[in-house]
């Protein structure tokens, strides 16, 4: 199976993705059972921010980023919400969500629908208690059980309970029909996966290299403890990321988001001004008349300064690589679309 002929087209995931949005309206609140809800949706506002009109944009890394312009995970009929409003991510994780649901959907039509947990705020940023989800690329995915515990949101995998013929059938198309960077799960739920995918007939170096990595590459699928009820998928969005790296400078200008900062000393020297040193460190001479409690703009030789300078986001410039797909061989490709 080549690459491209793999790749849900991206025209065909926004229109999947489109025409749910349309249809449905998105609870809010958190619940241990999302409850119904049969608002129906209000039509989108015009954009009054330029900023807007660019789409989602994803900003540094999901440990330190924020999310612009967010979408909102819609409720759908194939799946079913925990945090509905934790579920903001970028318009690619987004479609990329739609398309694995409806997939499933289609090769489990008698399946339980997918739960999905948290994605990331509407402006992404620290999402407690997770250390990641900030920037609209994270999202958690429940696995599928052959039973569940009544009005209970979230359910440890065990060797008893795990449906893996369904949950390997997920994971399986989350890694060959979306950009992924990685998948977190627990060691003991991966060992179960693992077990029952080489017994059904898949290729055993592709599965070694999932789990394991091989020469030259990492796992794709690696060991977090406490992943046992849910995968964590992190989705490349490399279009969102792009543009977070192109227009951070703009994001940062306008209050879109405010990057981090630190302190620093200046010691005065010949020649320096309070305006020019104001410039060297990206600040202003207001700002430094009131962090050092200045009532002029005179400075004096050898006199210490107190700079409150800008960091940048961690990431925020880094350059965007979409990683090859990590994709078994044609044989088996085949071998599985046939069943």
């Amino acid at each position: 199976m080549s690459r491209s002929s793999s790749r849900p087209p991206l025209r065909r995931l926004r229109t999947a993705l489109a025409a749910v949005v349309g249809a449905v309206a998105i609870a809010s609140g958190v619940g241990a059972e999302p409850a119904a809800d049969d608002t129906p949706a209000a039509p989108p506002a015009p954009p009054t921010d330029p900023m807007q009109s660019l789409g989602s944009i994803s900003v540094g890394h999901p440990h330190h980023g924020f999310l612009v312009n967010g979408v909102r995970m819609p409720r759908g009929e194939h799946w079913i919400l925990g945090a509905p409003n934790l579920a903001w991510g970028t318009d690619e994780t987004i479609a990329a969500l739609v398309h694995c649901a409806q997939r499933y959907h289609e090769l489990f039509p008698d399946g339980p629908k997918l739960r999905i947990g948290a994605i990331s705020a509407e402006r992404g940023g620290p999402l407690p208690p997770h250390k990641s989800h900030r920037t609209g690329r994270d999202a958690d995915v429940h696995f599928v059980l052959t039973q569940r515990t009544p009005k209970k949101w979230y359910e440890p995998a065990t060797a008893e309970n795990l449906d893996r013929e369904r949950t390997w059938g997920l994971l399986r198309l989350v890694i060959t029909e979306t950009d992924v960077e990685m998948v977190l799960i627990d060691r003991a739920v991966q060992a179960l996966l693992e077990e029952h995918a080489l017994k059904i007939g898949e290729d055993a170096a592709w599965i070694a290299d999932l789990f394991h990595g091989s020469p030259g590459s990492s796992s794709l699928i690696k060991h977090v403890p406490g992943h046992t009820g849910h995968m964590h998928i992190r989705f490349v969005s490399p279009i969102a990321r792009r543009r977070g790296v192109q227009a951070y400078d703009r994001l940062v200008e306008q209050g879109h988001i405010v990057p981090p900062s630190r302190h620093v000393e200046h010691v005065v020297v010949a020649g320096d001004t309070l305006s020019e040193v104001a410039v060297r460190y990206g600040t202003t001479v207001e700002a430094l008349q009131k962090t050092n409690q200045l009532g002029s703009t005179v400075i004096k030789l050898g006199q210490k300064l107190t700079i409150t300078e800008r960091v940048d986001i961690k990431g925020a410039r880094d350059p965007v690589v979409v990683p090859k797909r990590r994709l078994p061989p044609p044989a088996t490709a085949v071998a599985q679309a046939s069943r």
